[in-house]
C-alpha cells in the first residue's frame, strides 16, 4: 500500500507572503526615486536668491545712471557736445526788425512763443545742442532762442523751437534742454518780481527753486525758498529776474 502524501501547508505560506513581500519592496524603491532631496531644495533656493540680489544690482544701477545723466537726449540732439560746460551761438545775423517783438513784454501765456531775456543784461535764453546758456542781443535771428509755452497738468513747460526739447534740470541741478517728453524736471512756474520781471521756478522735491548763476552756469537755486531776501542779477549765487517777449 503506497503511502498517503499530506500536501505541506507551510509552502503555501511562503507562497503567499512572496507577492507581499516583492509590493513592500517595489513601493519603497518608488519612494526612494520620487523623494525630492533637501540639498537639492537649497541649492535651488540659493540660486534663486543669488538672481533676486543681481536683478536688484542692475535696476539700481539703471536708476542712477538716469539720475546722473538726465532725461535720454532727443534724437536730433548733438550728443558730442552735451558735456561741453559752455556754449556759443555763431549766428551774427542781426537787423532793425529783430527788436519789434520788444514791444509785446508779456506775461507767459500757454500756446504762445516767447524770447526769454534776462532783465538786467538784456542777454537771450537760449538752447544749443541741449546745453542752455545767455546770448547776446546780436543772436535775435538764432532759432535757439525761441521758446513755446506749453501747459500740461497745471504746470508750464517751455519747448525750444529748434530742437523739440524741453526747459528743465538735470541731476546736478544745471539747467538743460535736453528732455523730448515734458515730465517732472520740466515742471516751470513763474512770479513776478516788484523791481520788474519773473522768476523763472523749478520743482525740486516738493519745493520751487528759482533759476540763476551756479558754478558760472545757469542752475535752479534754493536762495530765497522760505522767503527769505535773494541777490538778484548775474553774477555767481545770484537769481535772474526774465522778461518774456511774445513773437
Amino acid at each position: 500500500m503506497l503511502p498517503t502524501s499530506t500536501p505541506s501547508t507551510s509552502s503555501d505560506d511562503d507562497i503567499s507572503s512572496i507577492p507581499t513581500a516583492r509590493t513592500h519592496s517595489s513601493k519603497t524603491s518608488n519612494r526612494n526615486r520620487t523623494a525630492p532631496k533637501a540639498g537639492s531644495i537649497t541649492e535651488y533656493t540659493l540660486v534663486g536668491k543669488v538672481l533676486a540680489v543681481l536683478l536688484i544690482v542692475l535696476l539700481f544701477f539703471n536708476y542712477m545712471k538716469a539720475m546722473i545723466t538726465g532725461p535720454a537726449l532727443s534724437p536730433d540732439s548733438d550728443s558730442s557736445t552735451i558735456g561741453a560746460s559752455t556754449a556759443t551761438i555763431t549766428s551774427t545775423r542781426y537787423t532793425s526788425s529783430s527788436t519789434a517783438f520788444f514791444n509785446q513784454r508779456s506775461h507767459p501765456l500757454p500756446n504762445f512763443t516767447y524770447v526769454i531775456r534776462a532783465s538786467s543784461s538784456g542777454k537771450f535764453l537760449a538752447s544749443n545742442s541741449g546745453i542752455v546758456t545767455l546770448v547776446g542781443p546780436r543772436s535775435g535771428k538764432n532759432p535757439g532762442i525761441y521758446w513755446k509755452c506749453i501747459e500740461i497738468k497745471g504746470w508750464l513747460h517751455f519747448q525750444n523751437t529748434a530742437s523739440g526739447c524741453f526747459l528743465g534740470h538735470n541731476f546736478w541741478d544745471d539747467i538743460v534742454c535736453t528732455a523730448s517728453v515734458a515730465d517732472g524736471w520740466e515742471r516751470v512756474t513763474t512770479r513776478h518780481v516788484p523791481e520788474g520781471g519773473y522768476y523763472l521756478l523749478l520743482t525740486h522735491w516738493e519745493r520751487l527753486w528759482k533759476v540763476g548763476i551756479k558754478g558760472g552756469k545757469l542752475a535752479k537755486l534754493g536762495e530765497g525758498e522760505t522767503g527769505g531776501f535773494a541777490f538778484t542779477g548775474e553774477e555767481e549765487g545770484d537769481v535772474i529776474a526774465w522778461e518774456f517777449f511774445k513773437i
